[in-house]
């Protein structure tokens, strides 16, 4: 009997269509700007609860993420909520008030109106500045946060 050696195929690499690298481009983007806000709604609102006062664990978008893409990544459309209010009294109760209160205690009732009337104008962002700015205001809440730390702790 017989062996012959079966040669395999070559496979040949073909470039990806530019608009496969601009859409995981985007997507990545996306990504990083979502965590970057997270990251500083939780800096914001101190890792509590802006509802209940509890240790918070997600930040909310009052004003939709789909929706109302205009201040999407905007920190005054963010509060900061745990798991129980954000998952049962907002989004499956619906019951928005506090968290409305939340934000017009913490930004003022002429902000949150200005906050409203940009949220259901058409998006204006470009998601590489948007990607900077983020960067830079996460090092100026980080750092805020560590002073605050600093304040706090008694020196011995």
């Amino acid at each position: 009997m017989v062996v012959r050696a079966v040669e395999k195929p070559v496979k040949v690499k073909r470039k990806k269509k530019a608009y496969h690298n601009r859409t995981a481009r985007k997507k990545r983007l996306i990504i990083e700007c979502r965590s970057i806000c997270s990251e500083i709604c939780k800096i914001l609102w101190k890792k509590k609860c802006a509802t209940c006062n509890n240790e918070g664990t997600a930040a909310h978008h009052f004003f939709g993420w789909k929706a109302c893409s205009n201040v999407r990544f905007n920190f005054d459309n963010l509060i900061w909520l745990c798991g129980d209010c954000h998952a049962r009294k907002v989004h499956q109760q619906g019951i928005t008030e506090p968290a409305r209160e939340a934000i017009v205690a913490r930004i003022g009732e002429r902000d949150f109106e200005e906050l409203y009337r940009e949220a259901f104008k058409p998006a204006e962002y470009d998601l590489e500045s948007t990607r900077k700015r983020l960067g830079l205001a996460l090092i100026y809440y980080r750092h805020i946060e560590r002073k605050e730390n600093e304040q706090q702790m008694p020196r011995l």
